[in-house]
């Protein structure tokens, strides 16, 4: 049984020209926090994993004189396979199959793919 949890945080911000406005400037963020459970087999330098993951997210918006925030969560399987190059370093894939859904005053939910690939540092 592997567990991975994580923490992650991304911040994107862009700047448009609207001749009616002015200039605006747009920024989100997300903060999320996430852990993975998965059942693991190593065969030599490879190993197979499946399971799931899941974790909640704070998407923060700021558009000048508008900010607003939401929370929500999301979950799904995984699975996938990476190379031991070493015991402390691998290289892999993953593919997910994520629920999300946000509270933002109304029910907004997805259901979505995702592709990873990865290297890993082993402590």
């Amino acid at each position: 049984m592997r567990i991975e949890p994580e923490i992650g945080y991304a911040s994107f911000s862009s700047e448009s020209s609207y001749s009616e406005s002015g200039d605006e400037k747009m920024t989100i963020s997300t903060l999320q926090i996430e852990t993975g459970l998965a059942a693991q087999r190593r065969e030599g330098d490879f190993a197979l994993y499946g399971g799931a993951r899941f974790g909640i997210v704070r998407l923060g918006f700021d558009r000048g004189d508008n900010d607003n925030s939401e929370t929500g969560y999301y979950a799904g399987p995984v699975a996938g396979a990476e190379h031991f190059f070493s015991e402390r370093f691998t290289l892999g894939v993953e593919g997910q199959l994520v629920y999300q859904a946000l509270d933002a005053g109304n029910d907004v939910s997805a259901i979505s793919t995702r592709g990873l690939l990865f290297g890993r540092f082993y402590f």
